[in-house]
């Protein structure tokens, strides 16, 4: 699903284990075309039923420079934590 920069968007996934990953072209390279060029690390997700999660995504960098590659990192999450479980 193609995503710009600024927007907000909302997926229902079935509750299994499965992974987020995020990519992109070359941002600001008119003549990136590789859907895949710029990677996000796959994040590991164990969706329960009913549970909402939020993430934020954001560009990866190396030190004060862009890196190709995109930070995913869960800001919100709706499941409710069992003795001994952190997040």
């Amino acid at each position: 699903m193609p995503v710009i920069g600024g927007q907000a968007v909302c997926l229902y996934l079935v509750p299994v284990n499965s992974e987020l990953i995020v990519t992109s072209t070359i941002p600001y390279n008119p003549r990136s075309r590789d859907a895949e060029a710029c990677r996000s690390k796959p994040l590991k997700l164990e969706l329960s039923p009913g549970e909402d999660r939020t993430f934020t995504i954001e560009p990866a960098t190396k030190g004060d420079s862009y890196a190709c590659g995109w930070l995913v990192k869960q800001e919100y999450s709706s499941r409710k934590k069992t003795r001994g479980e952190s997040h």
